[in-house]
C-alpha cells in the first residue's frame, strides 16, 4: 500500500509483519511492532488506506480488524468479525449518509461471503449483508470515491454487483 502523503514509500504487509520502505533508496524505514503486538499467530490478509492521513485498516486471518495510526505505530480501534478471515476492506468517503463506514468481507463456514458495514463513530456493526453474492465468495470490494456506492466482485460466479446506500430512518 502507498500511504497518502508518504513520498517514495510503500507499506508492505504479510504473514505477521508490516514494514515501511523507501522504494527509491531501497531501505527499510520502520518495522511496525506496537500495532502487531500479540498478533504473531495470525496473518495479515489485507490493508487499506483510510481517508484520514496516517491511518489504515488491517484485516487478519482470525477475523480481527485493526484501525491503526501508522505515524505513531498505535491501534486506534479494534473490530472482530465472527466468522472467517478478513478478505478485503474499504472505507466510504461519502458524506451524504452522515456516517463513517468501513466495509469488510469474510467467508462463512458454507463458503459464501458476508459484507459487514462498521460504523466507525459508534464503533460497532452498522449492518450485515448476508450471502451478498448468492452464497458465492466475494473476492474484492470498493466504495466509489465520494459516492454512496459499494462495488463487490466474485470470481466464483464471475460477477460484479453495485450496492447503493441511501440515508434512511433508524
Amino acid at each position: 500500500m502507498h500511504p497518502t502523503t508518504y513520498v517514495n514509500k510503500l507499506l508492505f504487509a504479510g504473514d505477521s509483519k508490516m514494514e515501511l520502505w523507501n522504494i527509491i533508496e531501497d531501505e527499510k524505514i520502520y518495522d511496525f511492532k506496537n500495532i502487531l503486538a500479540g498478533k504473531e499467530q495470525t496473518q495479515i490478509k489485507c490493508i487499506v488506506q483510510s481517508p484520514v492521513i496516517h491511518t489504515a485498516a488491517i484485516g487478519f486471518s482470525d477475523g480481527e480488524i485493526l484501525i491503526a495510526n501508522l505515524y505513531y505505530d498505535e491501534v486506534l480501534l479494534k473490530f472482530q468479525q465472527t466468522e472467517g478471515s478478513i478478505q478485503a476492506l474499504s472505507f466510504s468517503t461519502d458524506s451524504s449518509m452522515e456516517l463513517s463506514i468501513l466495509a469488510s468481507i469474510s467467508n462463512d463456514a458454507q463458503g459464501g461471503s458476508n459484507i459487514v458495514l462498521w460504523d466507525l463513530n459508534k464503533q460497532r456493526i452498522y449492518s450485515v449483508i448476508q450471502m451478498a453474492h448468492g452464497g458465492r465468495q466475494i473476492t474484492d470490494l470498493h466504495f466509489m470515491p465520494n459516492e454512496p456506492i459499494l462495488i463487490t466482485a466474485s470470481d466464483d460466479d464471475n460477477s460484479i454487483k453495485m450496492w447503493h446506500f441511501e440515508k434512511g430512518v433508524t
